[in-house]
């Protein structure tokens, strides 16, 4: 069941059962995030038969983008509850735990604080067990749009579909879109007056267009959506060593444009 979180005219739904996501979210009366069709629904098996949108998704800990090495889509975070789950006012924390075999265990603790004009998220993700762990994290930020801004110094498409579109616009009907901002420390996008400026603090970033839903996702990430074979092959595979913590940061401020 959501926990809904408000501070004055912004306010968000948490969903403990998934991670301490984050769902519905509205900005003085106006919705911010894209749903999905499907809803919010329990954890149905796999990513693509439960996801249900909402502002935030957290992909990983031990997979993000492509399934590979045995990982399934995205990972197994969003399938799992989170635990030693705490409400305050404007806020709430919690810890979730991904654990694969005896001695090979991830645990991120989630801080969620929403203030005026903002919705924060600050992880922790330590490696429990005995061996090094590859731990890639993605920030999967779903927003309604009419305009998007990334300060990008160069956009690299993911493949043929993303370059017979424009990142800038949603497209005609067709298939998903995605991109690489290299060099990017923020996107800004608008909707219906409402203005969503998302920061983290992040190396990569990636943007998701679906034109047959009208989506646009913004995706802070430590790694590829190519998954961890392909973030292996380049050396850049993020990984956690045995006792080891890694901390990660997502803004999002909120305003009328």
């Amino acid at each position: 069941m959501a926990v809904t979180l408000t501070c004055g005219n912004l306010g968000v739904d948490v969903l403990p059962e998934r991670g301490l996501d984050l769902a519905a979210a509205w900005f003085e009366g106006n919705r911010l995030s894209w749903e999905s069709p499907i809803g919010h629904v329990p954890w149905q098996g796999d990513f693509a038969r439960s996801f249900g949108g909402g502002l935030v998704v957290t992909c990983g800990l031990r997979n993000a983008g492509a399934a590979s090495e045995g990982q399934p889509l995205h990972g197994w975070y969003s399938s799992l509850a989170a635990r030693d789950v705490e409400i305050r006012e404007e806020g709430a924390t919690g810890r979730v735990v991904d654990a694969e075999v005896p001695g090979a265990t991830l645990t991120l603790r989630r801080e969620i604080t929403v203030r005026p004009g903002a919705i924060e998220i600050a992880d922790r993700v330590r490696n429990e067990g005995k061996h090094p762990e590859p731990a890639p994290i993605l920030y999967h930020v779903n927003l309604l749009w009419d305009t998007v801004d990334v300060d990008s110094g160069e956009v690299v498409p993911r493949d043929d579909d993303a370059r017979a579109g424009d990142w800038r616009t949603l497209g005609p009907p067709g298939p998903e879109r995605v991109y690489e901002h290299l060099g990017a420390t923020r996107a800004v996008v608008e909707h219906d007056g409402t203005r969503v400026t998302v920061r983290s603090d992040l190396p990569r970033l990636w943007q998701w267009i679906h034109p047959d839903y009208g989506v646009l996702g913004i995706e802070p990430a430590n790694c590829s959506v190519l998954g961890r074979a392909h973030d292996r092959a380049e050396g850049r595979l993020p990984v956690l060593a045995a006792g080891e913590e890694r901390s990660s940061r997502l803004e999002l401020s909120v305003e009328s444009a």
